[in-house]
């Protein structure tokens, strides 16, 4: 992936000005690939998905760093964003194909469990932001480098940890250095336990530091060297729900081959009403253009409709539509979910969002479409209920 270049800055990067100047720009850094699809979907373009588990890994601190172990470990700096302290699952997307084989797109700690609908580029304070950044990720992004194929997500801890250990042996033998006389070994051993997506030489280990309760996982990075942003991901409360290191637009990078003439696909499993009318087809791109006459005052709302209901996770409920119009006159939406009980017809009871963007809404939308995932309602106010027999 292509990272950002840095251009020169029009303030200067010191005192309250970058929090501020970010605190502008961030939303525009948003990454816009729902990167949790990649853990849920069986196949993307021409790319077999599958998830590898790592184990799990403290976060002592809940003080992120990632980088390049091999060349950036000793100082790597954390991000500004955290997460609570704790233990958790460190999962791989895989994807597979013919032209490229077994390539690793994704790095995820997941913390909650519960679905992101933001994506926040992960940012250590030091990069340098411009006026010019507005154009988002069309500009680029910023990331961490890898010179050695290998990445790494940990604690802070585990930073401390590992250069007090790396500095025991180095005291002892100036001639060593982490990747051949540490790592190799480790990639090797966890191939010969763990061969499942991994080459001969290892893709990933999972190693505790000596004498620590300290973990370091570290795995293959999608293309290799490169520049690789993270991305922390917030569920629908604002609350974090995992950190992800991007390594393939697998969208993009695996896309399925077509001619210029092939038609976009159509989910026929749905139907699509504009201000009451039914449309013809159900694309994306309508969509993308029915939201836009709801943001510009052309159309007032728009219901998505499944022909067969859709389990909601964590609820006894189905979800038998979803409707979108403007948020009070705004650039933003107010995002609806009509449900109704699993066996029984006891009403309707309708979930809300307010407040949500464009490319949040997208992302809702495409993963109904794509995966029949509807997003998590816990947070989501109930805005109107109308089911029968209940003590409100």
């Amino acid at each position: 992936m292509k990272g950002n270049e840095a251009p020169e800055t029009i303030e200067e990067n010191s005192g309250n000005e970058w929090p501020n100047q970010w605190e502008r720009l961030k939303s525009r850094f948003d990454c816009k690939t729902d990167l949790e699809s990649y853990f849920k979907k069986k196949r993307i373009g021409e790319a077999d998905m599958g998830v590898l588990d790592l184990g799990m890994a403290r976060f002592e601190t809940g003080r992120i760093i990632a980088c390049d172990p091999c060349i950036d470990l000793d100082g790597a700096k954390p991000y500004l964003q955290t997460i609570p302290s704790g233990i958790y699952p460190v999962r791989i997307a895989v994807c597979n194909s013919d032209g490229s084989g077994i390539r690793y797109a994704c790095a995820k700690v997941e913390v909650s469990g519960k679905k992101p609908v933001r994506y926040e580029l992960a940012m250590t304070g030091d990069e340098k932001l411009t006026s010019e950044n507005d154009g988002g990720q069309e500009e680029g992004f910023f990331g961490f480098g890898v010179d050695c194929g290998l990445a790494c997500i940990a604690d802070v801890a585990t930073q401390r940890a590992f250069n007090r250990y790396w500095k025991e042996r180095w005291d002892r033998d100036h001639s060593i250095d982490p990747f051949n006389d540490l790592f190799c070994d480790l990639l090797e051993e966890s191939y010969k336990q763990y061969p499942k997506y991994q080459s001969k030489m290892g893709d990933w280990f999972n190693w505790k530091v000596p004498g620590t309760d300290c973990d370091l996982p570290v795995f293959a990075s999608g293309w290799g060297d490169g520049v690789y942003p993270a991305y922390f991901g917030y569920d629908a409360a604002g609350k974090v729900t995992g950190v992800y290191i991007h390594f393939i637009d697998v969208e993009e990078d695996f896309a399925d081959a077509k001619t210029e003439d092939s038609p976009e696909e159509n989910h026929e499993g749905w139907t699509l009403e504009v201000d009451g009318e039914e449309q013809t087809a159900v694309t994306m791109t309508k969509i993308k253009e029915q939201l836009g006459a709801i943001r510009g005052g052309d159309a007032d709302f728009m219901i998505l409709k499944p022909s067969t209901p859709i389990s909601v996770e964590d609820n006894d409920r189905m979800c038998h539509f979803v409707q979108i119009c403007s948020d009070n006159g705004s650039e933003e939406y107010h995002f609806e979910v009509g449900t109704g009980s699993k066996g029984k017809n006891d009403g309707t009871l309708i979930y809300g969002k307010d407040h949500l963007k464009q490319e949040e809404v997208e992302r809702l939308i495409q993963s109904l479409l794509d995966s029949n995932i509807v997003p998590e309602l816990r947070e989501w106010e109930i805005v109107l209920d109308l089911r029968s027999n209940v003590n409100i």
